[in-house]
């Protein structure tokens, strides 16, 4: 078990812990969530929390309030393998003994891949449609162009003295194979197949945000109602604290990285922040980041970082992305659609709020 580090305290009424998720700060308050949860006995209750390298090339962070080690150990060995699986058939980078993944479908590009396991054609069908409602803002497609640009940026990163942007013809010539609706999709036999071989997927805007929702349905069904989880930065709440009270959660600020910009109360949903100070490089003393926006063919330049918030991660996940490439006044039309709060941080500082009118 791939255990970084894990902890138990025993749960005190009243008493107010803070843990750091990476950058995001988790502060426990005692707001409840619902006049319909039913909480569990704070006392007979303990704190545990573990952290590890589960999938996603990321850590994951796990806290959870459980009556014994022996629970603890097996929602930990849970994620570790329903996060391992994901992470296995969503891949790009490298094939599966087991699977068709997504490197394999773009491997075999052209060609019709039949009987896909369903939580990948699944993770394709939900893509390829919200594509379409953003108007292609997020779009699933982009592999050519994105793997442009990650490759510059891992070059960059490593030797800055090297650091470059692709060259405009590259990014425009692998403009022309981005069209997700040449992305052919059959639910009766879950066949897949690219009607432009030179297209290839990423589905890295969303992938993530699809795995945690998996995975906290699967935490969800397995009997566990305190979880809280990190994966990369992707925060998901399972159910509540004990007691019934809502987690916080502190949204980064984009600019002093160790700082909490506010915090916003959850109970079982979804916490996603797109940012440009994730996997960033410098070039020409302009800071070049992995958001990568499909009319200009290069990083978006309209906010500094995007939060979304709502009760699916995967969704949350995917429109962070399409809100980052929108203006203002079509982001929040396509959040309210969905009906998801947002946060804006501008590169002026100035901050945003939206939040969608209830149904």
């Amino acid at each position: 078990m791939r255990i970084l580090s894990a902890e138990k305290t025993c749960l005190h009424p009243g008493k107010t812990l803070i843990v750091l998720f990476l950058l995001l700060v988790m502060i426990f308050s005692g707001v409840a969530c619902t006049e319909k949860t039913i909480p569990d006995r704070a006392e007979e209750l303990t704190r545990f929390s573990a952290h590890g390298f589960y999938g996603f090339d990321t850590l994951t962070y796990i806290l959870a309030y459980l009556p014994s080690a022996e629970e603890f150990e097996r929602l930990n060995a849970l994620v570790e393998d329903r996060l391992s699986y994901y992470n296995e058939l969503y891949t790009a980078f490298e094939p599966s003994d087991n699977y068709v993944n997504v490197f394999d479908l773009n491997d075999r590009a052209g060609h019709i891949c039949q009987d896909l396991e369903p939580d990948l054609f699944n993770l394709l069908s939900v893509a390829v449609e919200l594509a379409k409602a953003s108007e292609g803002a997020f779009n699933p497609a982009m592999g050519r162009l994105t793997g442009l640009w990650k490759e510059a940026g891992a070059i960059s990163r490593a030797r800055p003295d090297e650091a470059y942007i692709p060259d405009e013809l590259s990014l425009k010539e692998a403009g022309k194979h981005m069209d997700y609706l040449k992305l052919r999709l059959e639910p009766e036999d879950k066949s897949v197949q690219f009607l432009d071989d030179q297209m290839r997927l990423d589905l890295g805007a969303m992938a993530k945000g699809y795995a945690v929702e998996l995975l906290a349905k699967d935490i969800q069904k397995a009997g566990f109602n305190h979880v809280l989880l990190s994966v990369g930065g992707n925060v998901r709440a399972i159910g509540s604290k004990p007691e019934g009270q809502a987690w916080q959660v502190g949204i980064q600020d984009p600019e002093l990285h160790d700082q909490v910009l506010e915090t916003l109360e959850i109970c079982d949903g979804a916490v996603v922040t797109s940012g440009v100070y994730e996997r960033n490089f410098s070039y020409e003393g302009k800071l070049c980041h992995h958001i990568i926006d499909p009319q200009t063919l290069y990083p978006s330049e309209r906010y500094l970082s995007v939060s979304l918030i709502g009760p699916d991660s995967g969704l949350a996940d995917a429109l962070a992305t399409a809100l980052f490439n929108l203006d203002e006044d079509k982001g929040n039309a396509l959040a309210e659609k969905y009906g998801y709060q947002v946060i804006r941080v501008f590169p002026d500082g100035k901050v945003h709020h939206f939040t969608p009118l209830e149904k």
